[in-house]
């Protein structure tokens, strides 16, 4: 059996699928999921340490990815973050 639209064996893929090889590298990733604190099915990428949840976010994990998103920018600008009281001032 053939899935014209994908030019794919079906029979392959769920052979593959269905493989404990699948089953190890779905079980790694989850537990690297778990590392990064996400713990439940919403899309989630982790570019350089920082989570952008949701699929409406994955411009921002690309934008994070080339050093252009907005905040990078701000940062680069004069905005600083204050560690020990959690704010953010131009300097």
């Amino acid at each position: 059996m053939c899935c014209p639209p994908l030019s794919q064996d079906v029979d392959a893929a769920i052979a593959a699928a269905n493989a404990p090889s699948a089953h190890e590298r779905l079980k790694a990733q989850t537990d690297a999921a778990r590392g990064y604190g996400i713990f439940f099915g919403s899309p989630a990428f982790v570019v350089d340490g920082e989570t952008f949840w949701g699929i409406d976010r994955l411009e921002e994990a690309f934008a994070w990815a080339d050093g252009r998103h907005r905040l990078q920018k701000a940062v680069k600008s004069g905005l600083r973050s204050s560690s020990a009281s959690g704010t953010c001032s131009l300097s």
